[in-house]
């Protein structure tokens, strides 16, 4: 029953804070904390979680405010800031072992959504090799494959995730990795799902409500409908 009451609390803060699915649940659990000790280590893992899943720094910076507020020991706007700048300096990454370890659900680790992503892609062909010897690379135009064989692997490697698990990422992220614009961007991955290599839901950057876009290659690598 302790298990399920802190899915509930997780499932809760990703409601309220408006974070994708995906969220770890153990930082999820951390945001339904109100903390009265560690408030900047606390503060400093959920800013990394918050970059890992598509958040720019401000939108971060405000998503940790609002949890600052309900806290019984605040930290200060000067250290807040401070704190989210240092989450976003590098290519941090915090596992199910250590500071989380307390906030995880340690008994049944298949309950976490997170955790079965990864068990799930453990064992798989990688896909860049799978796209390749499919056949890919002649089917697709140079912008879908520049996004699938280049961006996406690498925002999953900086997310920390394995290849098949949910990427959250926007149109700058990507065109810092490949130089191509938003709209050609909104179009390569529109394609990129259209042929079935990813399950697509497109983001929002409209400023009250900002989501990151949702990418998620579909593995096994399928081969191109002409093949068949």
């Amino acid at each position: 029953m302790d298990d399920i009451k802190r899915l509930e609390r997780a499932n809760a803060s990703i409601k309220k804070y408006v974070l994708p699915s995906m969220t770890k649940p153990c930082v999820a659990e951390l945001l339904s904390e109100k903390s009265d000790s560690g408030t900047n280590k606390k503060a400093f893992v959920i800013a990394v979680e918050l970059k890992r899943t598509g958040n720019v720094r401000d939108e971060a910076l405000l998503k940790i405010k609002e949890w600052n507020l309900s806290n019984y020991k605040q930290l200060s706007p000067r250290e807040l800031e401070s704190t989210v700048n240092s989450a976003f300096s590098r290519e941090y990454q915090h596992g199910c072992t250590n500071y989380l370890a307390e906030y995880c659900n340690v008994q049944d680790k298949n309950m976490c959504k997170f955790y079965r992503e990864l068990k799930k892609n453990a064992k798989q062909e990688h896909p860049g090799v799978a796209f390749i010897k499919n056949g890919w690379t002649k089917e697709l135009g140079n912008v879908a494959k520049l996004i699938y064989y280049m961006a996406i692997p690498v925002i999953e490697y900086r997310q920390g995730i394995k290849p098949g698990s949910i990427v959250f990422a926007t149109y700058k992220h990507i065109n810092e990795i490949t130089g191509i614009s938003s709209a050609s961007t909104k179009k390569g991955l529109q394609k990129l799902e259209e042929v079935g290599l990813i399950k697509l839901k497109i983001g929002t950057s409209r400023r009250w409500e900002k989501k990151a876009t949702e990418i998620t290659r579909v593995i096994p690598v399928p081969k191109p409908k002409s093949l068949f």
